[in-house]
């Protein structure tokens, strides 16, 4: 029986390959030239320990290790200063700027769902406009076209304007669960926890469930100094204190994502957000509507 020819697989190395020219060429020249490399603006030492190029240069300001950080040490970089965020001299923004965001492209398979399969309670919803029966009558059909059994209005106003989203809604007391809304008016006046404290009582007393706190504590209400007042200062003491004597829940936001805290302006990470209001204020989510 006649032998079968052997087949030989060569590979040829790529390497190799790319070092070679046409059959009618020499190899190509080995080289070192490294592709251009554009021209980065004055090198500047930023203040904590930043540097960088210029402002207007690229690449961004980049955080730069201590001395004493060795290559594979791990280490925390400081924080920008307020002046290095700041947006250049005369930048101004019209009210609330916010900047078109990009179309994502990707696509994922969707099941599409227009009503709940069982009743389902949404525990954080703004209705601000939940003033009037007609208001409520409205927001119900809707929560019955989509299957929703029940809601808490977090929005439901303190003093006369809680007063009044209780007495409109008293029909939906079943659907609409209405929060007593924390403000922080007056709280750096004699009295004022004290004050407070009593008209969550009388809001309790009177149907309110549960009491929301905004952002306005901890990044709207302030100091006499211009500090802004935490969770913990002693003030809300007996405020805390009554919803507990009531078993009372609490929504609140008690800390953000630290760029609300820095100048709006293009060289902050949340400014495309959209969320901000006039350069200078810090407080850039507090608009109107905002989410809270």
């Amino acid at each position: 029986m006649p032998r079968r020819p052997s087949i030989v697989l060569f590979l040829a190395a790529s390497a190799f390959v790319a070092g070679c020219g046409t059959p009618d060429s020499p190899p190509a020249a080995a080289s070192n030239a490294q592709p251009p490399v554009a021209a980065a603006g004055p090198a500047s030492e930023g203040p904590q320990g930043w540097a960088g190029t210029a402002p207007s240069a690229d690449p961004p300001l980049e955080p730069k290790p201590p001395a004493t950080v060795k290559e594979g040490d791990t280490w925390i970089p400081d924080l920008p200063s307020m002046e290095t965020v700041a947006p250049p001299a005369g930048w101004v923004t019209s009210g609330p700027d916010v900047p078109p965001m990009p179309l994502t492209l990707l696509r994922l398979p969707r099941t599409y769902i227009v009503r709940a399969k069982f009743p389902a309670i949404d525990f954080h919803v703004h209705g601000r406009e939940l003033t009037t029966p007609e208001a409520y009558a409205s927001f119900v059909k809707l929560l019955d076209e989509i299957g929703m059994g029940a809601i808490v209005n977090l929005n439901g106003g303190t003093g006369e304007a809680l007063d009044q989203s209780l007495e409109a809604g008293e029909a939906y007391r079943d659907r609409v669960v209405n929060f007593i809304t924390f403000s922080a008016e007056g709280i750096n006046e004699p009295g004022w926890s004290e004050k407070f404290a009593a008209e969550m009582e009388r809001a309790f007393k009177a149907g309110a469930q549960g009491m929301k706190v905004s952002k306005q504590l901890g990044q709207g209400a302030k100091n006499p100094d211009g500090t802004f007042i935490q969770a913990d200062d002693p003030r809300l003491d007996p405020v805390w204190a009554m919803a507990a004597r009531y078993d009372k829940p609490v929504m609140i936001h008690i800390s953000d994502s630290i760029g609300r805290f820095y100048p709006p302006g293009p060289k902050n990470e949340r400014y495309e957000a959209g969320l901000w209001r006039q350069p200078g204020e810090l407080a850039g989510n507090l608009n109107d509507g905002g989410p809270s």
